[in-house]
């Protein structure tokens, strides 16, 4: 997203999942500081720290750690000011919508959850509930899934339930945000994005809940809603485009940087665009560094490669969690199969296209080298604390 490259380009989360950004290439920050404007960064820390190199490039980094939106966005107001007089980069970041779910206002009151987060503070029905289902019981029993806090819910229902809260209580903010941009008289003048880094497994295929280990669409499918000054019309494509197209599409729009930075973009096509049947089209890439995975999608046709195997010391994979997990190289056509249940490798019905057979070649579909080794980057306590918090380390 700040860089305009895919992870094993630009070096961050390479070798290992803990790697920052280094000192090269220029971010979306920097290209846009040296050409005049305010550059500013509110963020809920984790992973999105001044730690891992993304702090380059913004005149002010404002680090909350897991603070919900409703109390930044005051500081965010702060910084936009009442008459902003020079352009604007605001780049705000939330967890609101990210386990364990804690900070939510109305989570206390649904599920009785304390401000910590550690216990269930909810009354028992008179009646005795029903017993949880098998499933139930050994999800809470996983170790990785610890950080949801799972004591504050009666089954999986409930985990789905706190999650919509998080996307509703998001949805109210942006609301508040965009209608004090209107007051300021600014709105129509902007670019607005909204987006997210991954999605969420909330045990669909009996796998788990959270994210970082699978490929499958649920987890990298991600909303992206982009509004150009003016907008008087709204359209909806079914293009495959990637978080590595937003910078160059900024660029490109307000006319700053070189030519490579503002690459030919995908995003400018989504009013032409016809999904090709046959996945001939742009390939775009993915991965999931705890495991080695590497991912790939070319119109309908997604390529999920080969991770790193059982028992394979590069695996970041939880061990109870191992047994859920298809490890081998796998192709799914989204067209008939949304929920990516069948394997089509080997099969008539769905080929590689030869762009995809180009990337395996070139060794791109192949396990990353080094994945998983997250003891080689020394990380600082505080890092280290909300790592585990956010369930990034155990």
């Amino acid at each position: 997203m700040f860089t305009g490259l895919y992870p094993d380009e630009h070096g961050a989360g390479h070798p290992t999942t803990t790697t920052p950004l280094g000192p090269e290439p220029e971010t979306l920050a920097e290209v846009l500081r040296n050409n005049g404007y305010q550059t500013v960064a509110f963020t809920g820390g984790g992973i999105l720290s001044a730690a891992n190199g993304l702090a380059r490039g913004f005149n002010w980094w404002i680090q909350h750690t897991r603070a919900n939106l409703r109390s930044v966005l005051p500081g965010f107001f702060d910084a936009i000011g009442t008459h902003p007089t020079k352009p604007l980069f605001l780049f705000l970041h939330t967890y609101d919508i990210h386990g364990p779910n804690a900070y939510l206002p109305g989570l206390d009151e649904r599920f009785g959850v304390g401000k910590s987060g550690q216990e269930s503070l909810r009354q028992k029905p008179e009646q005795p509930a029903a017993p949880p289902d098998q499933e139930w019981e050994r999800a809470k029993s996983i170790g990785y899934h610890r950080y949801h806090h799972l004591g504050r819910f009666e089954g999986f229902a409930d985990v789905r339930d706190a999650y919509d809260m998080g996307v509703r209580f998001v949805d109210g903010e942006l609301e508040r945000l965009f209608a004090r941009l209107k007051r300021l008289g600014i709105y129509d003048r902007m670019i607005i994005i909204v987006t997210s880094d991954h999605g969420e497994s909330l045990y669909e295929s009996g796998l788990y809940l959270g994210h970082s280990y699978s490929l499958h669409d649920r987890e990298i499918r991600v909303p992206l809603m982009v509004r150009f000054p003016g907008a008087t019309r709204v359209g909806r494509s079914a293009m495959p485009v990637s978080l590595v197209d937003l910078m160059p599409l900024l660029l490109d729009e307000i006319n700053v940087g070189n030519e490579t930075q503002r690459q030919p973009n995908p995003l400018r096509q989504l009013d032409t665009y016809h999904a090709d049947p046959n996945g001939d089209g742009r390939v775009i890439r993915g991965e999931a560094a705890h495991t080695g995975a590497r991912y790939a999608r070319d119109g309908f046709r997604v390529w999920i490669g080969s991770a790193y195997p059982r028992g394979d010391e590069r695996s970041c994979l939880p061990g109870a969690l191992r047994d859920r997990f298809d490890f081998q190289e796998q192709l799914y056509d989204l067209r008939n199969d949304p929920e990516e249940s069948r394997n089509l490798l080997g099969s008539e019905e769905v080929r590689l296209s030869q762009k995809m057979r180009q990337l395996r070649d070139a060794g791109l579909l192949q396990p990353i080298p080094g994945a998983g080794d997250d003891e080689a980057v020394e990380l600082d306590p505080q890092t280290i604390r909300e790592l585990k918090e956010l369930g990034y380390l155990q």
